[in-house]
């Protein structure tokens, strides 16, 4: 089922409940009304009755009691109105009907009490040949109790007639719900079609650059806010990952075209002396080392899209005095001073490690030979300093992008990605990384990581 189709089931299914419940209640309200009218009635007549018996005895100047039949009076109603049925029950359970009626009300135990004067006055619907009665017992004298009775056909009439009457409004009400539960779904889920008409054109068109018209700011409203928002930053992505392809395959093709040129040079291994061959084959072992760099830049550039794998607390110092440690094995012109601040900070190892190596290695690059490369960490902050020639002011706005060299750099070894991975890695975790001049000259790195991490003892 649709979506409409379920809100129209489900305002439908809603007004029938209730619809059904105000129908029974307004039907039993009505049936306790009109039994109430009857009951009233019957006391008002049996009160009549013993009226009315009551004056005729006193007139006679008999005793109290009854003796034959006339002796029980049972006047006619005002106005020709309905009087039902009345007759006396005796204490030992016999049964003495008015005059000019016919007929005879069952007589139960609790009337026999009513006339002993063991029980009081009580209502009661009983059957009489196959008609529902209801009968009012109330005490008349000593030894005798009083029963009216009115049949409850019309009762049951006019429950009959109203029971029809709440179907019919029942089932009206619940088809009038059903339809205007379509129009409101309808009108509802409008917003909803147009997102599926986008989605579905954009998964046609691979047309990222649609955007849903948002006209409210209800929750049908924010979902079309983070749709184009989502848009946004898939386009963005895209747009990154086909400047990476493109870049990266610009940037592959020197290396290749050198590699194959070079290996092509080696097949004719026979016509080169000793010393040529063992050069190319030096540059050839360089280049492929130069192109697995690349290749692998490149794959940690593709996934910095992907959040951060592993979310640990770790030593911030420990991490930096490992990686000052290899690039003191690869630079062993340049000397690595260190000021480790114990720090802890929340990230992944392996990520941040690979930043740090990066901004070695970028500065030992830098330095001259016997030159000295300052390493802090304090707060949560890896500072990395050199002594080369520094960064221009032009330049540092384009320093971290990928592929982006310096002039100075082209005769330099490098794929114009470690500082790009730099501040990848610094963004996945919250933080940042900028340059700024050295003290005394050259390069000084900041790469902050996100937070206010704890400082701990040694």
């Amino acid at each position: 089922m649709t979506l409409r189709s379920r809100l129209t089931m489900a305002a439908a299914v809603a007004v029938a409940v209730a619809v059904v419940a105000v129908a029974f209640f307004a039907f039993r309200a009505t049936s306790d009304v009109l039994v109430d009218e009857v009951d009233d009635s019957l006391v008002n007549r049996a009160n009549d009755v013993a009226e009315a018996t009551q004056a005729f005895q006193q007139r006679a100047e008999r005793r109290p009691g009854f003796g034959p039949p006339g002796e029980f009076v049972v006047p006619l109603p005002p106005f020709g109105g309905a009087g039902g049925f009345s007759q006396v029950v005796t204490a030992d359970g016999e049964t003495v009907p008015a005059l000019d009626q016919v007929g005879e009300l069952p007589v139960s135990e609790q009337a026999v009490a009513v006339a002993a004067g063991e029980s009081g006055a009580f209502f009661a619907t009983t059957d009489v040949d196959g008609e529902q009665v209801r009968v009012y017992t109330a005490p008349l004298a000593d030894g005798l109790a009083l029963q009216v009775a009115r049949p409850l056909g019309e009762v049951d009439s006019v429950l009959a007639d109203l029971r029809w009457v709440l179907l019919f409004v029942a089932i009206g009400g619940v088809v009038l719900a059903a339809g205007i539960g379509f129009l409101v779904a309808r009108t509802a889920l409008r917003p909803v079609d147009r997102l599926t008409d986008v989605a579905e054109e954009i998964a046609v068109t691979r047309d990222l650059s649609r955007r849903i018209d948002v006209d409210s700011d209800d929750e049908l409203g924010r979902l079309a806010a983070s749709f184009n928002s989502m848009l946004v930053a898939l386009e963005s992505s895209v747009g990154v990952q086909r400047r990476l392809v493109a870049d990266a395959s610009h940037e592959l093709r020197t290396p290749l075209t050198s590699l194959r040129t070079n290996i092509a040079v080696l097949t004719r291994e026979e016509e080169l002396d000793d010393a040529d061959a063992a050069q190319l084959r030096s540059d050839v072992d360089a280049q492929i080392s130069e192109l697995s760099t690349l290749v692998g830049d490149v794959i940690d550039l593709a996934r910095g899209g992907e959040p951060v794998q592993r979310n640990e607390v770790l030593r911030l110092d420990e991490v930096v005095e490992t990686a000052v440690d290899q690039a003191a094995f690869h630079w062993q012109d340049v000397e690595f001073a260190t000021d480790l601040e114990p720090t802890t900070v929340t990230g992944d190892a392996d990520l941040i490690g690979r930043a740090v190596t990066n901004l070695l290695d970028n500065a030992g690059k830098w330095s001259p030979d016997g030159g000295v490369v300052t390493v802090g960490v304090h707060d949560g902050e890896v500072t990395v300093s050199d002594h080369g020639p520094g960064v221009a002011e032009a330049d540092r706005e384009h320093v971290f992008e990928r592929f982006w060299r310096a002039p100075a750099a082209r005769n330099k070894p490098g794929s114009g990605l470690g500082l790009a991975i730099v501040a990848q890695v610094a963004e996945s975790h919250g933080g940042d990384v900028s340059v700024a001049d050295a003290e005394g000259g050259g390069a000084l790195f900041r790469l902050r990581l996100g937070g206010d991490p704890p400082r701990v003892d040694s």
